[in-house]
């Protein structure tokens, strides 16, 4: 054109079907939107940038990797057992804008420190752009084993820059027309049959009555492919007693129909009272205490043994006749030799009279002494 600039033009491929040449690249200075075949036309806002790297006395040690942040992909690298021992290294390479990562290592793990070893010099490393200026350089010689260095490069990032279109590029700074509004578009309101995660433009096509139906799933149709509850759902044949401290309780239903019997199962649910009912599942408040209470110790003078309820009121005095060890109330030759048996035993004994726990002389004294008693 007499301006200087140039307008797409159409051509005719060998198969009769028209295409438009230009830059299809999106990420180039010079995109070209309307574009259907790319014509090598594309430019890009690169930064030259040179690495120089000097190494000591042991340069086949060193290695490094340049990464682009944005993706993680490999820019150059640089393996050990490359360089040379006191050789001065270059490498020169043109970057898009963006933000990188240079990470240098050393096998050794001394870094470029080779004073410390004898070496003539430590080594070092820089990286400048093309204008000069230093994008990074090397700190401490001793670096171990690695260093990492951080660094962006400014200028022109082409892009879409609508943050509400499909293909938001956050890192551009120039749009270049590329926004687009359609592969993101769907239905965002999770209420809808048609509900798309993925979608973050809402194209107005949420729909509400295909997945709707009987959501709850103790209805009689309950319907399992329902997402939207549409109030449909019957609880007919599901109705009976929803108390659960009833006696015909019904974990099933959810619609109370009247039915609940609290008396059927009802009585005492202390297993500690006298008329406890292990079938009872509801307590009526019917326990009691003292039918079945009673000393319960056979040694006892008042045993009672339908007694089911310690009351505390045993008796061992009233019947008791020391010596006696028969219980024939008389302190005869029976009981001395029946004593005798239980001589010198330890622990609970019969015949530990004084309670010191053994039968000794102190026993045998006080069985001397109740001999020829009548306890009747």
């Amino acid at each position: 054109t007499a301006d200087g600039t140039s307008s797409p033009q159409s051509i005719t491929t060998p198969d009769c079907s028209s295409e438009t040449p230009g830059c299809t690249d999106a990420t180039a200075l010079n995109y070209n939107m309307s574009a259907t075949i790319d014509d090598g036309t594309c430019e890009y806002p690169n930064t030259t940038v040179n690495l120089v790297i000097d190494t000591d006395c042991w340069g086949n040690e060193v290695g490094w990797t340049l990464t682009a942040d944005a993706d993680g992909s490999t820019i150059a690298s640089v393996n050990s057992n490359t360089y040379g021992n006191l050789q001065q290294y270059t490498w020169t390479g043109d970057l898009l804008p963006g933000c990188y990562t240079f990470t240098i290592t050393d096998s050794y793990g001394d870094g470029l420190n080779g004073t410390q070893f004898g070496c003539a010099a430590d080594g070092n490393y820089v990286m400048t752009d093309d204008e000069g200026n230093i994008l990074f350089e090397m700190g401490d010689p001793d670096y171990g084993t690695s260093a990492t260095h951080n660094f962006c490069l400014t200028g022109t990032v082409p892009g879409c820059t609508d943050n509400t279109a499909c293909n938001y590029d956050m890192s551009a700074n120039t749009d270049n027309g590329s926004c687009e509004y359609t592969s993101c578009a769907g239905c965002t309101d999770s209420g809808a049959c048609n509900y798309d995660v993925s979608a973050t433009i809402d194209d107005s096509s949420c729909e509400y009555t295909s997945c709707a139906g009987c959501t709850d799933n103790n209805a009689c149709n309950y319907d399992l492919s329902a997402t939207i509850d549409d109030g449909t759902c019957e609880y007919v044949s599901s109705a009976g007693c929803t108390d659960s401290t009833a006696c015909n309780y019904d974990d099933t239903a959810v619609i109370e129909d009247g039915s609940c019997d609290y008396a059927s199962c009802a009585g005492c649910m202390d297993s500690g009272a006298c008329n406890y009912d292990a079938t009872a599942t509801v307590d009526d408040g019917s326990c009691e205490y003292l039918s079945c209470a009673g000393c319960m110790d056979s040694t006892a003078c008042n045993y009672d043994s339908t007694a089911t309820i310690d009351r505390g009121s045993c008796d061992y005095d009233s019947c008791s006749c020391l010596g006696d060890m028969n219980s024939d109330l008389v302190v005869d030759v029976e009981d001395l030799l029946a004593f005798l048996s239980w001589f010198g035993c330890q622990g609970e004994c019969e015949g530990d009279f004084n309670d010191d726990g053994a039968v000794n002389g102190g026993d045998m004294l006080t069985m001397l002494a109740a001999f020829g008693s009548d306890c009747q």
